[in-house]
Formats: structure tokens, C-alpha cells, sequence
């Protein structure tokens, strides 16, 4: 498999291909899908040894995409476990599915936990003893 920079993927473990891309950065809710209506294909590598320099992994978007293999290939649609035919193709339908969102969904899974923002220092934290010696010095003019 040939991936969008052009490099072969030759001992792959998994390869994920899904209706818009999974967000895999840690920065935003990792293994949740950002939008649903992008019309695009999510497609996730991971090899089973990396080769030479490069990452385990690459993760990019699509149109289409197609998987040859010498023989049928495990895989799971949905959760159940089926065995495909090569070669595979895959592609999207963009406004094909409507899918309907309670107004009070909270934007993300239940299962994801966002971590809570990190606020920058703005001071040093002032300790009891501070407090007390500052609450018992004279005021001034006083």
C-alpha cells in the first residue's frame, strides 16, 4: 500500500479506513471524528515493522483508495469480523447519510475525556505565612 507521500507500506498490521478521518493528534480528542460531512476517506496505517527512518504509522485523507492483497483479508465492518475479497475499494459519498444530533450533545463521546484547558502562571502562588506577616504589618500613614 502506497500512501499519500508516496511511500509503500509492505508489513502492515492495521490499516483503518474510515467516513472522514479519526483525529489521532493528542491535542484534540484523540479516536473521535472532528465532522461527519467532510466527504472525504480517513485512512490510518500502522506497520508491523517500521522501516529505516520513518514513523510506525501515517494517518491521511482521501477521495478513494484502493488495497491490493495476494489473498482475502481479515477485516471488521462496524464491529463484526468478515473476510474481503481484493482488490478493496473504498470510497465516499459525500451527503449520503444524515445523521441526527440531540441539540444537547455535548460535541464529543461520552467515552472521550477532554482534558481541561491549562491557563498560563500569571503570579506565583502566595503562601499562608506571607498572607499572615502582610494582614499584621501596620498600615501605613495609620
Amino acid at each position: 500500500m502506497v500512501d499519500d507521500l508516496g511511500r509503500e507500506h509492505t508489513h502492515l498490521a492495521v490499516v483503518l479506513v474510515s467516513n472522514n478521518p479519526y483525529a489521532v493528534q493528542r491535542t484534540v480528542a484523540p479516536g473521535t471524528r472532528l465532522v461527519l460531512d467532510a466527504g472525504v476517506l480517513g485512512v490510518l496505517v500502522l506497520d508491523v515493522r517500521p522501516e529505516g527512518r520513518h514513523p510506525p504509522g501515517r494517518a491521511w485523507t482521501t477521495a478513494s483508495l484502493e488495497i491490493l492483497a495476494p489473498g482475502p483479508v481479515p477485516a471488521g465492518i462496524d464491529g463484526e469480523a468478515i473476510e474481503l475479497r481484493p482488490p478493496l475499494r473504498f470510497r465516499t459519498r459525500p451527503n449520503a447519510l444524515r445523521v441526527r444530533i440531540s441539540p444537547r450533545h455535548p460535541g464529543a463521546p461520552p467515552s472521550v475525556r477532554l482534558e481541561p484547558p491549562r491557563f498560563p502562571r500569571l503570579a506565583p502562588p502566595v503562601r499562608d505565612r506571607e498572607l499572615r506577616s502582610r494582614s499584621e504589618d501596620p498600615e501605613p500613614g495609620g
